[in-house]
């Protein structure tokens, strides 16, 4: 039982970054299509800034006023 268990918190984390990824993705490639940008920026928010996109959602949550935080931060960056 013990080792199901461990196995089913894997689970569960693997499908959090999972949607956590999808979803900085959809916010990030959403603002790129709005607003069309030069290759070094968009290697910028496809790279790291994604990287950082992700853990802001993992942390807080996508209802998180972090989270709209950064969805502001990258129109700007748009901008």
């Amino acid at each position: 039982m013990k080792g199901s268990s461990v196995r089913g918190g894997a689970a569960f984390r693997r499908m959090r970054a999972f949607r956590a990824k999808v979803s900085s993705a959809n916010m990030i490639n959403a603002q790129i299509a709005r607003h069309p940008v030069p290759p070094d920026i968009g290697g910028f928010l496809t790279g790291p800034w994604f990287e950082s996109v992700q853990l802001v959602l993992l942390k807080y949550g996508e209802g998180s006023s972090q989270w709209d935080e950064v969805n502001r931060l990258t129109r700007e960056l748009m901008d």
